[in-house]
Formats: structure tokens, C-alpha cells, sequence
């Protein structure tokens, strides 16, 4: 198993579906705390922090040679995963196309980030044993900026929460996994 860790942002990339930014950001307030919190003295019991998100992928694996129900051809990415924490809660999961360098994203026709991905909103807060197909068609890939004759694509697998935050990722994936 290959687990998660909510909230990564190892490359400051801020991943917004379908916008592309050359320079995008993360900013971050950093309010520094010069004195302690005053403790007040009362009995009122206190609010329970709310669990985070915890997202375990069990496995993934792809099918460059896949066809779907209407006859299209493409690519099919299958992700084994369980997360917790996110009843009722609509996530995403998303597929993030880039060069084989993993550097440089693919853009659709529209100048986009070239992205795949599937809405879901867990039923309970341990919501395991999920499969989920999301497909990207060749007939995207080649309306889109990509270069056959570079060193193929890669991906990056990312769960989004209902803002497009990024609440789980893992970068730099290859169709050869």
C-alpha cells in the first residue's frame, strides 16, 4: 500500500482543473504567535477537531490499449484506494497530464491543463475497496499539444476536495507502471 499524506504540496503546484498558470503558487499565511493563548477556566467541554483526510492508494494500473462503451479508444487509468474522513463530501479525483518529463503539462485545445478526472462523494467515513476507471480518449491526446515523437506522458494522480484543493497526490507516475 502507498499512503497519502493530506495536503502535499511538494512543488508548490497549485493543481486547479482546468487552468494552466506559468507561475503558479501556493501562498500560505504564516501568522507567528508571539505569547501563548490565555487558557480560560471554564467547564464547557470542548469541540472535537475534525478528523483529516487520510487517503490510501492500494494500487493503480493503466491501460493504454482500452476501449470504451461508445467505441473510443484511449487510455484507461484503474486506482484501488480507500479514504477516510470524507462522508458526504464531494472529492475528486483527477489524472493530470504531462510530457515525459514531468515538467511540462499537456494542454488541450483550449490551452488547458490536460486533465481526466471523476466526482464522488464517499457514503460513509471509511470508504473502502474503491475502483475507479477514468479515462482519457486518444482523440484528446491528439487535439492537445502533446508531442508523440518526445519520451511519452506521465501523470499525476491527485484527490481534490470540493473547492479543488488538493488533499492527496502522487506525482511523477508513468503509463510503463
Amino acid at each position: 500500500m502507498i499512503g497519502f499524506v493530506p495536503e502535499i504540496t511538494a512543488q508548490n503546484r497549485d493543481v486547479t482543473r482546468h487552468k494552466s498558470s506559468s507561475s503558479s503558487t501556493t501562498h500560505r499565511s504564516s501568522s507567528r504567535r508571539t505569547n501563548k493563548p490565555v487558557r480560560k477556566n471554564n467547564t464547557t467541554s470542548r469541540k472535537k477537531k475534525p478528523a483529516s483526510t487520510e487517503i490510501i492508494l492500494n494500487g493503480y494500473s493503466v491501460d493504454a490499449e482500452y476501449v470504451d462503451e461508445e467505441g473510443d479508444k484511449g487510455i484507461a487509468f484503474f486506482v484501488d484506494f480507500d479514504i477516510k474522513n470524507r462522508k458526504n463530501k464531494t472529492t475528486y479525483i483527477c489524472i493530470y497530464v504531462y510530457e515525459g518529463d514531468n515538467e511540462t503539462p499537456v494542454l488541450d485545445s483550449d490551452g488547458d491543463i490536460l486533465v481526466t478526472y471523476l466526482r464522488f462523494k464517499p457514503t460513509s467515513n471509511n470508504y473502502k475497496d474503491n475502483v475507479a476507471l477514468l479515462f482519457l480518449p486518444y482523440y484528446e491526446l491528439v487535439a492537445s499539444d502533446w508531442d508523440p515523437d518526445n519520451d511519452g506522458i506521465t501523470f499525476d494522480l491527485v484527490f481534490e476536495d470540493e473547492n479543488e484543493d488538493t488533499i492527496g497526490v502522487m506525482e511523477d507516475l508513468d503509463i510503463e507502471n
